[in-house]
């Protein structure tokens, strides 16, 4: 199998980084005399401000030394985060956890580079420094590309991109398009992969600079590791020795430590085990040297199997465990999938059967937890989430439809009762006439009479026909909210076979905006008037069904409505039932997730004859510090933003002694009127 290699070098892809030799040297002993002599200045003084001078030292010690001492980059780079902490010097105690973030990363410690890079991130974002977060989200890009992660991978990577296209920062898109190019090849699309790898290529060609010569180097190694994967050994040897000359030019450890091994596999592949061998044992001193325990694990699982070709298949064994081991503390599982396959092979070829098939088990699950179970997850979502919207979108234009037509109906038939009513007036007024002209003559009378009748029949008929076509508009309302809650019902069948908790949530999250559709209804065709929407019933038949749904019977929640002599048409009831529908839901859901007992309140209050004010709050745990909206990816709170611009209005939130969004909307209806 095909090892993923490239993915140590990417560490050095997350920025434009510094190249050691004398001068950069030079840099350092002079730094550090001028670090020594500020210390001895300062020693008796307490922390303040002006330390940020010591931190802006630290830190660039760090720069010029993390590529080749780093253990001493290390501790610069905590010193400095210290030191920021304790003067407060934000950009400081920034810059300190990306600076160790990138020193985790490169000893694949994932998940404490994960955690750092996201509380500089966050204070980054405070501070609006657009270069600082694009090199953040190109170092995760990095991090979730070597946990097998490519969707997230991906993900930060354009976020970096954008970011330094708009900066103009030319050097810092080459490599991000390289960190690109090795998710791709992780993902073994190799043609989009190569696409990026020859679009950071031309840009570290064009730049031609000390920090592009190393793009170049890089770069190179990628390509020769795609044509590797492809099976083009020759070719990739030739890149990959050209690649290896480069790097000599700047002494870096992780590029000799990347060529290596891309060399020994090359020749394992070859059959030529003994150079392969040779290769990787140079691997393995280099990445030893910058402690890189993924190019550890990775070189003795390959050098395990090289073993197993020459047919020492104890040495074999060993090697592997010993990369295997290595893989699973840091958390590797592209080299735990290679390792399985390996060893499933070798007690195969020893009739082990049981080791071989537990092996290639244990092979088989992570290989589809690499490549299937993430990629099947997304689809599913997008799939359900577009069926839900297509079945939205198809209810409310046969409803519209039937609506015009109805409205077409009524208005035909007032036609016909205005003309009715001027023809009766006009007969009562013939009849007077006659009357008074004719008041002897009894068969005149008799006439007259009889007309009247007919009068009274046609009115009738004309009252009969308003009784139906209300008793027509009230039955439409009915079988709309009818086919929402077989709607409803089918999701929560479905519900019924799904395990994965993210799917079911989604679920239920349709499920209940079906039901606060369908509810709109029921009330619509309950109401005496069917024109309006008694909100405050509607609230509170809401609140019951949401209750039933997130709490049951396992928690108490008080849930207070209030909203009294306000009413609403279908236009602007279904939108703001959607959003308390959103808002109630991600309440019960959250809100109360470690406690038993909570308040909900939900109150619509009228500010004038257009403008009104819907309120939801509770006292539950609040929301995070960080929480913005625009960039949670929430969909509840991405449909409250699109239906409170639907009700021409603004939302707005606080997290002051629990949650509350204000959404301030307006009545379509009597807003249309005003226009």
């Amino acid at each position: 199998m095909l090892t993923r290699k490239n993915l140590f070098v990417a560490v050095v892809f997350s920025v434009a980084l510094a190249f050691v030799g004398h001068s950069q040297q030079r840099k350092v002993d002079s730094l550090a005399v001028v670090l020594e002599k500020y210390n001895h200045n300062h020693k008796d003084k307490p922390l303040s401000s002006r330390d940020s001078v010591k931190v802006i030292l630290l830190n660039d010690l760090y720069y010029y030394t993390v590529n080749y001492e780093q253990d001493r980059a290390f501790d610069y780079a905590t010193e400095a985060l210290e030191v920021s902490k304790k003067i407060n010097y934000k950009k400081g105690i920034a810059n300190g956890y990306s600076n160790l973030a990138r020193i985790y990363n490169a000893r694949a410690n994932f998940d404490l580079a994960i955690d750092n890079l996201h509380q500089s991130t966050k204070i980054f974002t405070e501070l609006n420094d657009d270069h600082n977060l694009a090199n953040n989200y190109a170092e995760l890009g990095v991090v979730f590309s070597k946990k097998g992660n490519f969707p997230e991978a991906i993900n930060n990577l354009i976020k970096a991109l954008k970011k330094y296209e708009k900066a103009g920062d030319d050097l810092s898109v080459g490599y991000t398009y390289n960190n690109i190019g090795i998710s791709y090849k992780q993902r073994k699309e190799y043609e989009k992969a190569l696409d990026y790898y020859y679009k950071g290529l031309k840009i570290f060609k064009k730049i031609n600079n000390t920090d592009a010569r190393y793009g170049i180097a890089g770069t190179s190694s990628n390509i020769g590791n795609v044509y590797l994967a492809q099976g083009q050994h020759e070719k990739s040897l030739n890149i990959l020795y050209e690649s290896l000359k480069l790097a000599e030019e700047f002494d870096n450890s992780y590029q000799f430590a990347e060529s290596y091994q891309s060399i020994g596999e090359n020749y394992m592949k070859l059959g030529k085990y003994d150079i392969a061998l040779e290769s990787y044992s140079k691997a393995i001193d280099y990445c030893n040297e910058i402690k890189d325990n993924a190019g550890i694990a990775n070189s003795h699982i390959n050098i395990g199997y090289c073993y197993f070709k020459k047919g020492d298949a104890q040495k074999a064994i060993s090697n592997i465990n010993t990369g295997l081991a290595i893989a699973k503390k840091v958390g590797l599982l592209q080299w735990q999938n290679d390792a399985y396959q390996y060893l499933s092979e070798i007690y195969n070829s020893q009739s082990n059967y049981k080791l071989a098939y537990e092996n290639q088990v244990l092979f088989k699950k992570i290989n589809d937890s690499l490549f299937n179970t993430d990629k099947e997850k997304k689809i599913t979502q997008m799939q359900m989430q577009y069926d839900f919207d297509k079945i939205q979108d198809k209810e409310q234009q046969v409803q519209k439809e039937k609506v015009q037509k109805l409205n077409q109906e009524t208005d035909k038939q007032r036609t016909i009762k205005y003309a009715v009513m001027i023809a009766f007036l006009f007969m009562c007024l013939l009849t007077f006439g006659i009357f008074f002209n004719l008041k002897k003559n009894q068969k005149q009378k008799s006439i007259i009479a009889e007309q009247k009748q007919t009068v009274e029949k046609q009115n009738e008929v004309i009252q009969q026909s308003l009784t139906e076509k209300e008793t027509l508009l009230r039955e439409i309302h009915h079988r709309v909210k009818n086919n929402l809650q077989i709607i409803s019902s089918l999701l929560n069948i479905q519900s019924q076979h799904i395990v994965d908790e993210n799917v079911l949530s989604s679920i239920q999250e349709g499920q209940s905006r079906v039901q606060a559709m369908s509810l709109i209804h029921q009330n619509l065709y309950q109401s005496e008037h069917l024109s309006n929407v008694d909100i405050e019933n509607y609230l509170r038949e809401l609140m019951v069904y949401l209750s039933e749904m997130f709490v049951g019977e396992s928690k108490s929640i008080d849930v207070e409505v209030e909203a009294s002599n306000i009413q609403f048409d279908i236009d602007t009831a279904i939108p703001l039932g959607l959003i308390v529908n959103e808002l109630v839901s991600n309440a019960y859901k959250y809100a109360f997730d470690k406690r038993n007992s909570g308040r909900i309140k939900v109150k619509i209050t009228s500010l004038n004859e257009v403008d009104y004010e819907l309120d939801v709050n509770d006292d539950g745990t609040g929301l995070p510090t960080d929480f913005d909206p625009k960039k949670s990816k929430s969909l509840g709170l991405k449909l409250v933003g699109i239906l409170s611009r639907q009700l021409r209005g603004t939302m707005s939130f606080n997290s002051d002694n629990g949650t509350s969004f204000v959404v301030k909307f307006k009545d379509i209806k009597a807003y249309q009127s005003s226009i």
